[in-house]
């Protein structure tokens, strides 16, 4: 540690010991001025430099993790001094140390700058599947292999739990590690209603049906293609209330701590004709078996959680958030425990059906003959099947922001188009050293158009600023603040924005697609999946005519 960091912290000690405040300390003696004037002289600012002034800081506000009101004015002197002279890099730093303790800019725009940390928030730190691999070497054959270790995929593999204890070969493949692609990379949200937009507007799930029959069908009335799109609209509820009961059975079976959050998913309006949707779909969603469902006014809304609404929301209860790849996590152990193999850091490059029951797998390690194959790479399939371009990859970017009053309640929040989305995740959720309820804030928001290359997404400065803009408006207490974190997600949609689960051959079993909504989907996409590969049959509940990925083969 360096010298005048040392001498510094025995001097905040010396105050915090007799109880005194750095109110009787001028703004020109503080110990973090300071620290940036000496730097600033010496024109030296180094890691571990960065590491002493963290230290720094964290004397200054013991029993905080937050700055105080003095400490804030320090910080804006500071930025008014010291910061434009600042390397970028060094820029870079001094906003990591901002948005660390919830520490402003005066000058907000400096604030919307991508974070150094990139890393999501559900996956940093966790160790336990990375370079996992069940045996040294691959086996050269199998009797199901499912590729992709995510949501869809660890449903799949724990599905197959009984198939393994009773004698056949579950392999499980993943690229990289569990939940590292879009599972890990999402806002953790689970939906009782996939929404399933076509358009910039949601006039309910039966309209955005019909909306697609439309296309498909130019010449038919709309009295004629309504009773087809409401069937569809019900088999897509169905399917989500399916999955929502199925990982409620899943964490009580197998006592799972996800950090299950089911307080509620608030749907804000954008139009008082969008208002009116939600409203009049109420009734439909309650006959087919949703509970809990209610509108909130927007005085309501404002109330109870104090984002300003112009329009009203409507809140279903049995919705809400969770933590992704905790879920994943534990069920791939279980999955383990009981003879399902996984490999990790295996790169699939081809599928070839050779024959029925046997597929062909060349990975990066070798190869693998196996009887029936499940491909849960959602955005990532067409990779593997370039006739499934109809799948496209369209990036969505979460930040996050430290030490947000928390008023949400649990709940999870979108609005617009379903492209903004954002809760304060259960694990971050805690009582500040005044008494007050706080979290971190997790705010998402889609880019507007695909992207060709899922690998080549990274984050763009010009959605960050955007984001940030939201934030502000929604949360004006935090105007200034940086976000502490930034990554980038690829979801998979198609133009009928309808999950492909079914057989694109005879033994090659397709689950991807998800529209966004892979909390309302891949649970129960994956258990269909397992049922698939065992029996060979298509489930009543994903019919063909509407899921099979056969639909989008060589679309435009």
């Amino acid at each position: 540690m360096g010298v005048l960091v040392k001498f510094l912290i025995s001097f905040v000690t010396f105050f915090v010991f007799f109880g005194l405040t750095f109110s009787t300390t001028s703004r020109a003696d503080h110990p973090i001025r300071e620290f940036f004037a000496l730097h600033q002289r010496t024109g030296i600012l180094e890691a571990k430099d960065w590491e002493e002034v963290h230290q720094l800081v964290s004397t200054l506000i013991p029993g905080k993790d937050r700055v105080t009101p003095e400490l804030q004015e320090i910080f804006y002197q500071i930025e008014e001094e010291f910061y434009p002279t600042l390397t970028p890099e060094n820029q870079s730093q001094y906003q990591s140390l901002l948005a660390e303790f919830a520490g402003k800019f005066k000058n907000s725009d400096l604030a919307i700058q991508i974070p150094q940390k990139q890393i999501p928030f559900w996956i940093e730190g966790e160790d336990d599947f990375k370079k996992y691999r069940s045996a040294p070497t691959l086996p050269t054959t199998a009797d199901i292999v499912v590729i992709g270790a995510g949501l869809t995929g660890s449903s799949a593999a724990y599905h197959l739990i009984d198939a393994a204890k009773s004698g056949k070969t579950v392999v499980v493949l993943e690229s990289v590690h569990p939940a590292s692609q879009s599972s890990g990379k999402n806002g953790g949200n689970f939906q009782l209603l996939p929404e399933s937009y076509l358009g910039r507007s949601y006039h309910g799930l039966i309209e955005e049906r019909l909306k697609w029959l439309r296309t498909q069908s130019p010449s038919l009335s709309d009295d004629t293609l309504r009773p087809q799109a409401t069937q569809q609209a019900q088999t897509l509820v169905q399917f989500s209330f399916l999955n929502m009961n199925r990982i409620k059975k899943i964490m009580s079976a197998e006592k799972l701590d996800c950090d299950f959050s089911p307080n509620g998913w608030l749907r804000i309006a954008s139009t008082k004709k969008e208002e009116k949707a939600l409203l009049d779909e109420i009734p439909w969603l309650t006959n087919l078996g949703a509970k809990g469902i209610e509108i909130l006014t927007p005085e309501q809304i404002q109330h109870e959680t104090h984002i300003p609404a112009q329009y009203a929301g409507r809140l279903i209860r049995e919705s809400g958030n969770y933590h992704p790849y905790k879920f994943v996590k534990e069920i791939l152990k279980k999955a383990l425990a009981e003879n399902v193999f996984l490999y990790t850091g295996i790169e699939v490059n081809q599928i070839s059906p050779a024959r029925k029951g046997e597929v062909t797998i060349k990975t990066s390690e070798g190869q693998i003959s196996a009887k029936r194959v499940i491909v849960a790479t959602n955005a990532f399939t067409p990779r593997l099947f370039p006739e499934l371009k109809g799948i496209e990859c369209v990036p969505s970017q979460v930040v996050t922001l430290n030490h947000i009053q928390n008023h949400l309640q649990g709940r999870t929040i979108t609005e617009r188009y379903g492209d903004i989305y954002y809760n304060l995740p259960q694990s971050t959720h805690r009582t500040d050293s005044d008494g007050n309820p706080e979290g971190m804030l997790l705010y998402g928001l889609d880019f507007a158009s695909p992207v060709s290359d899922p690998r080549e997404m990274k984050p763009s400065p010009e959605l960050l600023r955007e984001q940030m803009q939201q934030i502000y408006r929604r949360f004006p207490e935090v105007e200034g603040q940086p976000p502490s974190c930034v990554w980038v997600g690829a979801m998979g949609f198609s133009a009928d924005r309808v999950p492909s689960i079914g057989f694109l051959s005879e033994d090659v079993i397709i689950a991807a697609g998800f529209q966004g909504y892979g909390g309302s989907f891949c649970i129960e996409a994956g258990y269909n999946a397992a049922q698939m590969a065992l029996t060979g049959e298509t489930p009543a509940e994903v019919p063909a005519e509407l899921f099979s990925p056969k639909r989008l083969l060589n679309r435009p």
